[in-house]
């Protein structure tokens, strides 16, 4: 959860409730005291949106792809047969 303290049009004590409360032990409240409401659209954003990039690179890891997932590149796939292709004899 980021919010700034500066906040006029909402009171940081919200996003400190919702982090208090959430039951999630893998969470983060950042504060932050240079900005107002919008922080992605606010100077000095960048380093914001890389801290929020960051948290999620950090949780979300590759995994090895496994049999039951979807290709959604839309390539055909011919190991059974779908969109492959019939040669006339």
């Amino acid at each position: 959860v980021f919010h700034s303290e500066n906040d006029t049009m909402t009171d940081s004590d919200g996003s400190k409730a919702l982090y208090a409360g959430a039951s999630s032990v893998d969470k983060t409240l950042r504060l932050v005291n240079h900005m107002w409401h919008i922080l992605p659209k606010e100077p000095g954003n960048d380093k914001v949106l890389a801290e929020i990039i960051g948290w999620f690179d950090t949780r979300l890891k590759p995994r090895p792809p496994s049999e039951t997932d979807v290709d959604m590149s839309g390539a055909a796939s011919d190991s059974d047969g779908v969109g492959a292709a019939e040669a006339d004899s």
